[in-house]
């Protein structure tokens, strides 16, 4: 696979002495043909699951339990806060009490991230908002700041 999107993942294939193991291209079409009606993944996404799907070495949370686990999770926790959505989604991290994902819907190749924070409502906040970056730019201040000991 040729990677555009993901050159500091490239560059940086071991941090915190972790090195990142990617997912072959079988178990990535896996994911798409489960979460994305067989479509593909955005490329940002996939070049991310090639080079560190199976383990990255970037704080993304997936709690052990894999991905899948992660997206049943979510689901369980809109439904919980009477949330929905109808457009498909990837939750790549759950830390701190919030979801990070992308929706897979957006036809672009290197989708917005967002943020779902259940509980919201009590902090008067809204429960899905963007968080600022595309998928790529929020890897590369993900690796920026692990670098450089920037806390998240």
């Amino acid at each position: 696979m040729e990677i555009e999107y993901m050159q500091q993942m490239v560059k940086n294939p071991k941090l915190y002495g972790f090195v990142n193991e990617g997912m072959n291209l079988e178990e990535i079409k896996h994911l798409e043909s489960v979460y994305n009606y067989e479509n593909r993944f955005p490329k940002a996404f996939r070049e991310y699951l090639y080079l560190g799907g199976n383990f990255s070495n970037i704080p993304f949370d997936d709690w052990g339990k894999g991905f899948e686990a992660m997206q049943k999770r979510m689901l369980k926790d809109l439904a919980d806060e009477n949330q929905s959505t109808e457009r498909p989604f990837f939750a790549f991290d759950n830390t701190a009490d919030c979801y990070l994902f992308i929706y897979l819907d957006e036809e672009v190749e290197d989708p917005n991230v967002y943020v779902f924070i259940p509980f919201a409502e009590t902090f008067d906040m809204e429960f899905i908002k963007p968080n600022g970056y595309t998928f790529s730019e929020f890897v590369n201040e993900t690796i920026h700041r692990i670098k450089n000991d920037i806390p998240m």
